[in-house]
């Protein structure tokens, strides 16, 4: 009996026929996947700049209720009102076999525009016509114009109308200060960014507060009385009254207490000071700055166009964390209106930083406005005119302070036309964590309106805020 041999050679030659085979089949299916490689829109004059907009691609989830198994969308929306009901899609895909359909009707990319005002699906077959893939796609346009203001009333009002107030943000929660003949304060505070509030008894105050000299300091609270006295509260309600010297020793008298700021770790020598005005022992009216609202450092003389009353201040930070004190509008020391914008950052020394002439860019000139800074801008709203009038419009700088002009239209309140003039305000800011942008929402408390005083609370902020992503 002979023995058929099958040499070894053999068999390796045969393994890698078998293996070429099954790799030139994958190949194969590979290149016959209906799958789509890209997808935009070409230029269109109905849709300006619709070609530059990214669409992206998602092979593996679909929608169920459409039956798709991939979709397409563009994550930045287009501008509110863009026209998309006759576009012309730019695509391309791993191979077809000339059946591609949109919303069920077979597509002729040399003719044929799609409306994409609803979601459409797009249907493909590879071109040995084994594979159907399928998309859902959806043209993202925004609804409501990003750059305009909403304006929202707060279901929770204050407990009483109030007037001018100042808005302060403790450790303990944020308190609304407003004058009260009887007890120097009226405090409202609420813990829950103004969804409801709580009346609150002050204690240890012996005359009529100065409801611009109420600043946070400390973590608390420290205010001056219409008669200079000053005082402290570690809880915003439970007053001491503390008595301020001069460094070396000398007597003082503090006018105004303007607000405070924080230093960044790099300048070791103080962590914060309050800013203010005093009487020197000298008897100068100088800037003044203390470190525990006890002793107090003299500054530069106040010059004759620094507001003494009625004025509008906040604080901001530039880009490297260093604090700022902005104060726009009021009356000086002689009752004129105040038609310089002043700054500082460390209190002792103020700056005049804008003295334009140019209408354009003059600054806002008020008495009581709502100043404070929204989305990187510096913006003043509100108080009375020279007329006496309360006012409704906005005035923003885009340089904190330098230059100014009239906000755009979009920004006007519908709801709000009478103005507001006093009112307390606060900006809730925080980080979005789609995008390294702030989502910023704006509360006006209460304030005197043309017919007294108010208790509503209005959220105003830019649709933008509520996007996704800005």
């Amino acid at each position: 009996m002979t023995k058929t041999k099958v040499g070894i050679p053999f068999l390796i030659c045969a393994i890698s026929v078998s293996l070429t085979s099954c790799f030139n089949d994958f190949e194969d299916r590979g290149y016959y996947s209906a799958n789509l490689t890209s997808f935009g829109f070409d230029e269109h004059d109905r849709c300006p700049d619709i070609e530059d907009y990214t669409f992206y691609i998602d092979s593996y989830h679909g929608v169920a209720a459409d039956g798709t198994s991939g979709m397409v969308f563009n994550k930045d929306s287009l501008p509110y009102g863009s026209d998309v009901s006759s576009l012309f899609p730019a695509l391309d895909v791993q191979s077809t076999n000339g059946q591609c359909y949109f919303d069920g009707v077979i597509w002729d990319d040399d003719e044929d525009s799609i409306d994409f005002r609803n979601p459409v699906i797009m249907k493909n077959t590879s071109a040995d016509g084994y594979y159907t893939k399928s998309y859902t796609i959806f043209v993202n346009v925004h609804q409501v114009n990003p750059d305009s203001m909403s304006l929202h009333r707060m279901s929770a009002a204050l407990p009483s109308s109030i007037g001018v107030n100042r808005v302060i943000k403790t450790s303990l929660g944020i308190f609304d200060y407003s004058a009260d003949p009887s007890n120097g304060f009226k405090v409202f505070t609420s813990q829950d960014t103004f969804r409801t509030w709580n009346s609150v008894t002050v204690t240890g105050l012996n005359s009529q507060m100065d409801i611009a000299s109420v600043v946070d300091f400390g973590g608390g609270c420290y205010a001056l009385s219409t008669n200079h006295e000053a005082y402290t509260a570690s809880d915003g309600v439970n007053f001491t009254a503390v008595t301020p010297v001069e460094s070396g020793g000398g007597s003082i008298t503090l006018l105004k207490v303007l607000g405070s700021l924080a230093f960044p770790t790099s300048v070791p020598a103080k962590a914060s000071i309050l800013a203010g005005i005093a009487i020197s022992s000298s008897g100068d009216t100088c800037f003044a700055t203390s470190e525990d609202g006890l002793t107090w450092e003299k500054g530069s003389k106040v010059e004759a166009d620094f507001p003494f009353t009625d004025f509008g201040i906040t604080k901001w930070s530039t880009a490297t964390g260093i604090q700022n004190l902005t104060v726009v509008g009021g009356l000086n020391a002689q009752g004129s209106y105040v038609k310089t914008v002043w700054a500082t950052n460390e209190g002792l020394n103020w700056s005049p930083i804008n003295t334009s002439r140019i209408e354009y860019f003059a600054p806002p000139i008020r008495k009581n406005p709502s100043l404070f800074v929204y989305d990187g801008i510096l913006v003043c709203y509100g108080g009375r005119n020279e007329n006496g009038n309360i006012t409704s419009t906005f005035r923003i700088s885009r340089d904190f302070g330098l230059t100014w002009e009239d906000a755009p239209d979009l920004w006007i309140l519908v709801g709000l036309t009478s103005g507001l003039s006093g009112s307390g305000v606060y900006v809730d800011s925080s980080v979005s964590s789609l995008d390294d942008k702030n989502r910023d929402f704006i509360y006006l408390i209460g304030g005197e309106i043309p017919t007294g005083n108010s208790s509503i609370v209005w959220k105003v902020f830019q649709n933008m805020m509520l996007f996704k992503r800005r």
